[in-house]
């Protein structure tokens, strides 16, 4: 969410900018955009892998398991 937030906020002060956006705007964009990505990632782990793990252990101890709702 603080990324969100931070990267939203960015880019409204830079849509304000009329003429050249600043290149320490820019630097900003691309370091939160790394950030992001790695949270992005992490996520995408916990998806695909972590939570398939946890299911299957739950299912061995008979309790719920978590499921993923497709878009």
């Amino acid at each position: 969410m603080k990324l969100n937030n931070k990267i939203a906020s960015l880019l409204d002060n830079m849509e304000a900018f009329k003429g050249e956006i600043p290149q320490q705007y820019w630097d900003v964009y691309l370091e939160l955009s790394a950030l992001i990505r790695v949270q992005l990632y992490k996520f995408e782990q916990i998806k695909t892998k972590e939570i398939q793990l946890f299911n299957q252990k739950a299912k061995t101890i008979d309790i719920d398991v978590i499921k993923i709702k497709n878009k």
